[in-house]
């Protein structure tokens, strides 16, 4: 056998197949992630051009024939189809099989001859088996290829996972076997090299995804550290102290609280009178901070408080906060009050948040002071609702620990389809309640058939409520 037909040099390495044979993958067939049923077939035509052919395995064989001829213009009868293990123990193939191949090769070609006149539905296939001795394989064209990989698997001990399949154009006297080897080995280092590959990407990957998770954590404590230092600042310049420290039979000694910071779990204001932990407190007396440890209540509907007020309440480890007033609340107070990463429970059913310029500050905006919000009460005002509300609410990025959302004095333009992209956003939702105001009994019983629509595309543990 004459090795000038191989596209290959003796002294050139698989670096030719990259460079002199450009390998192209077929059009319109688009590689599958199932390696168990698409398949790579590597075909080197009479232009000594190599073509890259995906094919499934659930196909017969005759289609893939067909493919090749008609994708590398290489007839049937010319088709001599090859098989190889991928390992790299083929790097060797060349000094250890040539010497067995020309008595194969003829009975090979013996065999085509004599499954020609028997019967067309037959071809050979050539496989080079784990003995690195070059076996014939018949081929029923009518069947399905993966019986191919079986047969294969089971004559020549190569698992289908590791079979790597080409395709040569039969030359006048015998298959060029110098370029089926070389173009074999080729392929076989640059699969392994791939896999290879591929196995570091994922480790890399993972190395990442460590790091990053490591990079949140010392985040997460550079912030901790961070709010420790300030509060140590300030405990510096007013000292902490309790109620215990500053109250005698029953009242606040506030030459005591003087220029003190007093820590209270909870602070409420019921018609401009303020108690803390129950005891009732006044801000006209002295200079002191108040530390809030977990509850804000203010119930209110007469002059709007002072920002001073505000100015002196330490907010960072508030839990709830309940703000039922009946007036305006300037959005720097807002921004103060619910600047606590601890706070899970905001309550908002009355008054309305307000820009400096005196622009209503909606309801969209609010939510994203408080990313890590479990239960959220919202009273809209009149007319604040607008075709645009709720898609602003389905911009929002997830919250992760929202369970509850309540809405009140819902107007007739909330689109409620659109605020369904909202709840699955946020699956951990177990109640969402929708109170709609001055609407008709025939919307609302739209609204109903809406929400039946609705219902089975969202997260099956959301209760979604609607009232009127």
């Amino acid at each position: 056998m004459s090795s000038s037909s191989s596209a290959f040099d003796n002294n050139e390495n698989e670096a030719d197949l990259e460079t002199d044979n450009t390998i192209s993958s077929e059009e319109g067939i688009p590689a599958a992630e199932d390696s168990s049923e698409c398949i790579n077939l590597t075909v080197l035509n009479n232009a000594g051009k190599t073509i890259l052919i995906n094919f499934n395995a659930n196909e017969i064989v005759e289609t893939l024939q067909t493919k090749i001829q008609e994708k590398c213009g290489i007839s049937k009868d010319k088709q001599c189809l090859t098989c190889f293990e991928s390992t790299e123990s083929n790097k060797e193939i060349k000094e250890t099989s040539v010497g067995n191949y020309s008595e194969v090769d003829d009975n090979v070609e013996a065999q085509n001859d004599a499954a020609q006149n028997v019967d067309a539905e037959y071809i050979q296939m050539t496989v080079l088996n784990n003995a690195q001795k070059m076996v014939s394989i018949k081929v029923n064209v009518k069947e399905p290829i993966k019986n191919l990989q079986a047969k294969i698997q089971n004559e020549c001990e190569i698992s289908s996972r590791n079979q790597r399949f080409t395709c040569l154009a039969e030359s006048s006297d015998t298959i060029a076997f110098d370029i089926w080897q070389e173009l074999s080995t080729g392929i076989a280092k640059l699969q392994t090299q791939h896999d290879l590959d591929q196995q570091r990407i994922a480790e890399l990957q993972i190395r990442h995804g460590v790091n990053q998770q490591l990079i949140n954590q010392l985040q997460a404590q550079h912030d901790v550290d961070q709010q420790t230092i300030t509060r140590l600042k300030f405990f510096a310049v007013y000292p902490p102290c309790t109620l215990e420290d500053v109250v005698i039979n029953g009242k606040i000694h506030y030459e005591r609280l003087n220029e003190k910071t007093l820590l209270v779990e909870k602070l409420k204001c019921v018609h401009e009178e303020w108690f803390v932990d129950g005891i009732e407190i006044s801000f006209e007396h002295s200079d002191f901070q108040i530390y809030l440890q977990k509850v804000l209540h203010i119930y209110a509907h007469q002059r709007t408080h002072p920002s001073f007020i505000f100015d002196r309440f330490i907010c960072k480890n508030l839990e709830e906060l309940f703000l039922f007033e009946e007036r305006n609340l300037k959005y720097a107070d807002y921004k103060k009050l619910t600047s606590s990463k601890s706070l899970r429970y905001l309550d908002l059913r009355y008054g309305t948040v307000i820009e400096e310029n005196g622009n209503v500050v909606e309801i969209d905006k609010l939510l994203e002071e408080i990313e890590n919000i479990e239960v959220f009460y919202y009273g809209f005002n009149k007319d604040e609702v607008t075709p645009e509300t709720a898609q602003k609410l389905a911009a929002l990025s997830p919250f992760s620990n929202l369970q509850n959302i309540i809405l009140l004095n819902v107007q007739s333009a909330f689109d409620l389809e659109t605020f369904s992209e909202f709840i699955r956003k946020n699956p951990t939702i177990v109640d969402c309640e929708l109170n709609f105001a001055e609407i008709s009994v025939e919307f609302f019983q739209e609204l109903e058939r809406i929400k039946e629509n609705l219902l089975p595309t969202l997260p099956s543990t959301c209760r979604l409520l609607l009232k009127y």
